[in-house]
């Protein structure tokens, strides 16, 4: 006759303890070598490095585009803001890219999109993270390769990237 043991939720979460608690504390076999998996970090850009690229050789007009945050922030982990760009949103003339760079963050990229003219009317709200007292930019980047910009100073009581 075999015998079945009932299997409750609670004995199997133990066996598997005792499992992974044997695995995980076995010494190494002489000669095996040990290896630690490292997270990779995430890249690091520089200002200039992530504005390259936005600018293009273009100079922004500083039209259409309206960025809202509040002056003084007590808490840069948490910044509302809110980003509306003036476009009718139509095939022939609409938002193509969005981005939002924060000049002291460790990377200055906060944010950025691509649309498409069925989003419809371009406003975007959102707490984004400031390490420091810093200058936020918004650019809209329009189909025909304008480029449009607003900038703010936030002052940072308590930094939010770190």
């Amino acid at each position: 006759m075999i015998w079945h043991e009932a299997v409750t939720r609670r004995g199997l979460l133990g066996k598997l303890l005792a499992l992974s608690t044997l695995l995980l504390c076995r010494r190494p076999v002489r000669g095996e070598q040990q290896f630690e998996i490292v997270p990779d970090l995430p890249p690091v850009y520089t200002l200039e490095e992530r504005l390259t690229p936005i600018l293009a050789g273009r100079t922004p007009r500083h039209e259409r585009v309206t960025l809202t945050m509040p002056p003084h922030a007590e808490d840069g982990g948490t910044v509302p803001m809110q980003l509306d760009v003036e476009s009718p949103m139509t095939d022939e003339n609409h938002v193509r890219k969005l981005y939002v760079i924060a000049d002291q963050n460790p990377d200055p990229l906060v944010f950025s999109a691509s649309l498409h003219p069925g989003v419809g009317q371009v406003r975007w709200k959102m707490n984004i993270r400031l390490a420091g007292n810093s200058r936020v930019r918004a650019f809209a980047e329009m189909n025909n390769g304008d480029l449009f910009v607003q900038e703010v100073e936030v002052e940072v009581l308590v930094g939010g990237c770190g």
